[in-house]
């Protein structure tokens, strides 16, 4: 890997520190079988490649309400690390929103 890219990541990791990083991880691939080109014709079933995505970190927000978009806001990994000058050549990132009581 492009060392740029393997710094900036691993600072992106770090701060702010990722929620109960003792609770998550990235899953192996090694057991992982995915649909063969020809699944359609044969059932066929091949081992899964390399992924393409790295996990990263994993934050949580409690919010009172309804929060849209909330990646794109300054305070969040990816806000704070924008401020700091950092730029990352490509980062997916999900937000998943939970309704609470």
């Amino acid at each position: 890997k492009d060392c740029f890219i393997s710094s900036s990541i691993s600072r992106i990791q770090k701060f702010p520190r990722p929620y109960l990083q003792e609770k998550w991880t990235e899953p192996s691939i090694k057991k992982l079988m995915i649909r063969g080109p020809t699944y359609m014709q044969d059932s066929v079933k091949i081992p899964a490649t390399e992924p393409l995505f790295s996990l990263i970190a994993v934050d949580l927000y409690r919010t009172k309400a309804r929060y849209d978009h909330i990646i794109a806001n300054r305070n969040t990994r990816l806000g704070l690390a924008q401020q700091r000058g950092e730029r990352h050549p490509f980062i997916f990132a999900i937000h998943i929103q939970v309704p609470g009581p």
